[in-house]
């Protein structure tokens, strides 16, 4: 069983060679009433890099986010959407695992990633409203949501090791 926490529509599309932006997605995946698209060709880099410097220091998430996206909601839809599948790799490895080992087992961490996710999706969204540094709401929501995916996605591998 799949379970990711951005449903397809929500995520870029590729259109005629470009990445188009579903924000009506962002806006319903970040919680947000209104999602102002900001186009920046030449500063885009340089603010992409000042605001993901500390989320994505390792570089773990493959894609080039920032040049392949138009706007920021792009760059943040992207970097949450490789985040969702670094989780989702990590949970049916070991849930393909756990099912041929322990049918209880794979039912239990099944029922364990979905309430994980709605953990997320109501943590994330009171970030992005309390807000403490500042940040444009819809960062704090990214922040928050590729922070929980790398300490999942941790969580799943090292549970994955002891099969």
């Amino acid at each position: 069983m799949r379970i990711l926490r951005l449903q397809p529509a929500q995520l870029p599309v590729k259109k005629s060679g470009s990445l188009i932006s579903n924000e009506e997605g962002m806006l319903k995946a970040f919680g947000h009433d209104r999602l102002t698209r900001i186009t920046m060709k030449k500063t885009l880099p340089s603010i992409v890099i000042a605001i993901t410097g500390s989320m994505f220091a390792s570089s773990a998430l493959g894609n080039d986010c920032e040049s392949h996206s138009a706007s920021m909601a792009e760059v943040r839809c992207c970097i949450v959407a490789e985040s969702d599948r670094a989780v989702e790799a990590s949970y049916t490895k070991l849930y393909s695992r756990m099912k041929a080992r322990n049918e209880k087992a794979a039912v239990l961490l099944q029922e364990a990633q979905a309430a994980w996710l709605e953990f997320v999706d109501k943590s994330c969204a009171f970030q992005a409203e309390f807000n403490p540094d500042g940040m444009i709401p819809a960062d704090a929501a990214a922040n928050c949501r590729v922070d929980f995916g790398r300490a999942r996605t941790r969580v799943l591998t090292s549970w994955g090791t002891h099969l």
